[in-house]
């Protein structure tokens, strides 16, 4: 878990913003991406990713780190322990995966506290998926980029249907 933190917040930060954002890229929500960051003429989207204009990177948060703090002690409870810890991390962490989505949208905290509120339950499930797939060591650096990978997929669902576009599936079914 401190390997994952320490590579999560320091090392790998940087790969995990320009996932997210070169599958929205790929996905035609370039104008979205183009409210934080510049984006070049280039033939694949992870090419185009240019400069940031806003810092898309998450800061220390104390109140974050004594939520964790206070969790571990879930795990020595017997059987039921990990899930509840799992449970309430990803309650933590969900919300977390749509940081880098909330910034672009440019929404203040009120907003994102309302939206964090309607969501609830997805974004516990989504958390709870994240912090298990954590749980394997070295593997764990690898999920962390298919979290955002996911994360980014789940913007764009959210987007298309927010615009009344159709969805995914809907428009491969019409591709043939």
């Amino acid at each position: 878990m401190i390997i994952t933190f320490v590579a999560e917040n320091f090392m790998v930060e940087e790969g995990l913003v320009d996932v997210f954002d070169a599958v929205l890229l790929d996905h035609g929500l370039a104008p979205l991406v183009a409210t934080a960051r510049e984006l070049k003429d280039a033939p694949t989207s992870v090419k185009a990713l240019g400069k940031y204009t806003k810092s898309p990177y998450l800061r220390f948060s104390l109140s974050l780190t004594v939520k964790f703090i206070l969790t571990l002690p879930l795990n020595f409870i017997p059987l039921i322990g990990p899930f509840l810890y799992i449970l309430a991390q990803g309650y933590l962490s969900g919300p977390l995966a749509h940081y880098r989505y909330f910034q672009l949208k440019g929404w203040n905290p009120k907003q994102e506290k309302k939206w964090r509120r309607d969501k609830v339950w997805a974004y516990l499930g989504f958390g709870a998926m994240h912090i298990t797939f954590q749980l394997f060591p070295i593997l764990s650096i690898f999920f962390l980029f298919t979290t955002a990978c996911g994360a980014g997929l789940w913007t764009v669902e959210i987007e298309r249907q927010a615009l009344g576009g159709p969805d995914e599936e809907e428009r491969l079914c019409h591709r043939f």
